[in-house]
């Protein structure tokens, strides 16, 4: 864990958890465990896998990932926010899952290489200021990935035109330089074989999936 007031990124950090994690359920409409439920579908976790959840915030996420590995398995969750994780860890316990909460940057993860079979990563890329950060993010999350693991990242999509941009425009008003469309080039640049993109269950949210190949 950081000192208090350590910085652990140069991106930006997050630090009101309880107001954060009622704010985003809110903006799924009700239906935020299928969110996640179509987020580990798309990046394959099974029982028995070992999964990292990169940006974790409050741990939904990883909280579902743990219900779905299983005791054999392991779900993990990395965030800069000492709040967040607190928060995260609370409701671990409540629930009596085994999932792991870690204060960690992107850019500097605290495991072994090849430790995961799947990582995941939503709406936390555009955090991070910088192309050469984000680079970095991105060689991280193939660091910690096994051959032939899975990498899910999800971001905002600001559309073109429709009803949707001003609320993408809002929840996008912080976003840095890059977006979902350089993703795929930016995993590539990282090792990783571009597998899919799509949409991430939500019109303004799309995802693109890398497979991680041999070092």
């Amino acid at each position: 864990m950081s000192q208090k007031g350590e910085q652990l990124t140069e991106g930006r950090t997050i630090r009101g958890a309880r107001g954060y994690d009622l704010g985003v359920e809110a903006m799924y409409f009700g239906r935020g465990d299928r969110y996640r439920s179509r987020l580990l579908d798309l990046a394959e976790v099974k029982a028995g896998d070992k999964v990292l959840d990169v940006g974790c915030g409050p741990g939904r996420l990883v909280l579902a990932a743990c219900e779905r590995v299983g005791q054999s398995g392991e779900a993990h969750g990395i965030d800069p926010s000492a709040q967040m994780v607190a928060l995260a860890t609370r409701k671990a316990l409540k629930a009596g899952l085994s999932a792991r909460f870690v204060q960690a940057a992107a850019e500097a993860m605290p495991f072994d290489d090849g430790y995961f079979d799947a990582v995941t990563s939503s709406l936390l890329i555009h955090h991070i200021l910088g192309e050469d950060l984000k680079r970095k993010a991105f060689s991280e999350m193939r660091r910690v990935l096994k051959d032939g693991g899975r990498l899910l990242v999800v971001d905002l999509m600001v559309p073109e035109s429709g009803p949707l941009r001003p609320f993408a425009k809002l929840l996008g008003a912080h976003m840095h330089a890059t977006t979902i469309d350089d993703y795929p080039e930016l995993i590539k640049s990282a090792g990783l074989a571009p597998v899919a993109t799509g949409e991430a269950g939500f019109k303004v949210f799309r995802y693109v999936l890398g497979s991680a190949g041999e070092r």
